[in-house]
């Protein structure tokens, strides 16, 4: 040290305020990003992210609170969550992966068993879930939830893909000319291969409950299904088929394809199922009076 201080007095006066000129441009490198952190953690603790006020909110009555799939939707609707593309995505390890898929598979099982996708879906969903052919997303969200996308990958050159339909499947709403016709279903499961364009989403709870589940096929024919009888079967896939106050929700007069809908003031829960193109079975934590807001949402 008392050397490097010897030749540093040995130095010319141009020389010494050079080096000195030097080590100020870097230690301010080295404090200048301290000081805008610390200037960053005072905006962000004194704009705090907005949160529902917990006085004004309807809280989720005991009976609610006992239901797994009532809990966390209420939590995710608190913390302004509930749109799973906006929960952040990560890549799981291989364990992992090959876990959620088992879960994936699991919920098709009982969707099959309580009759909301026919033999021959299942058998072709099962089989993209243990295909290399398709890709699955995750996505981390609130309470310990997951949400899972399985889609097609990208196809390796040279393989016949099918064109999927046009700009109706982006609108319910609008009616193919295809509508009318009804696909063939085959009597035996057929095994998924690339040239399907399948797609599959499921929210799964810590426990690998399905809190949402939907699934598409975007190159069949009968896009428009009945869901005559779904709404009680898609309850019991969610899990919330004990709550005894369901009112159904007619939305036939307005939205002709929009499928079945039922709201329970007890579970705070608004569930929707429809068949457009396969399989949607979602609900959404919502208190009375924004179910009242509703048109035709009369409690």
């Amino acid at each position: 040290m008392r050397d490097l201080i010897r030749r540093f007095c040995a130095m010319q006066p141009r020389t010494r305020r050079s080096v000195l000129l030097c080590a100020g441009a870097v230690l301010a490198c080295l404090l200048l990003p301290l000081a805008v952190f610390a200037v960053w953690d005072r905006v962000l603790l004194g704009n705090p992210l907005p949160r529902a006020d917990a006085g004004q909110a309807d809280p989720l009555p005991d009976a609610g609170r006992q239901n797994q799939t009532a809990c966390l939707l209420y939590d995710a609707a608190l913390l302004q969550m509930t749109d799973t593309a906006q929960w952040p995505q990560r890549q799981p390890a291989a364990a992992e992966t090959c876990a959620l898929r088992g879960q994936c598979a699991a919920a098709v099982e009982r969707a099959e068993e309580l009759g909301l996708v026919t033999p021959a879906d299942a058998g072709r969903l099962r089989a993209a879930l243990e295909s290399d052919g398709f890709t699955l997303a995750v996505r981390s969200g609130p309470a310990g939830m997951t949400a899972c996308t399985l889609t097609l990958s990208e196809p390796p050159a040279g393989t016949p893909q099918e064109e999927a339909p046009g700009d109706w499947t982006d609108s319910p709403a609008a009616t193919p000319e295809t509508a009318g016709e009804v696909a063939a279903v085959p009597s035996t499961p057929a095994p998924a291969s690339p040239a399907d364009d399948l797609m599959l989403e499921l929210t799964l709870a810590p426990d690998g409950q399905p809190v949402a589940f939907r699934w598409q096929d975007l190159t069949r024919t009968d896009y428009f299904a009945e869901t005559d009888g779904l709404l009680q079967p898609a309850m019991e896939l969610l899990g919330v088929s004990d709550f005894t106050d369901w009112q159904p929700v007619d939305w036939g007069g307005r939205l002709p394809h929009a499928g079945e809908a039922a709201y329970s003031p007890t579970a705070q829960l608004y569930l929707t199922v429809n068949a457009n193109g396969g399989l949607t079975v979602s609900a959404a934590s919502m208190t009375p009076e924004q179910f009242a807001a509703l048109p035709g949402g009369t409690l």
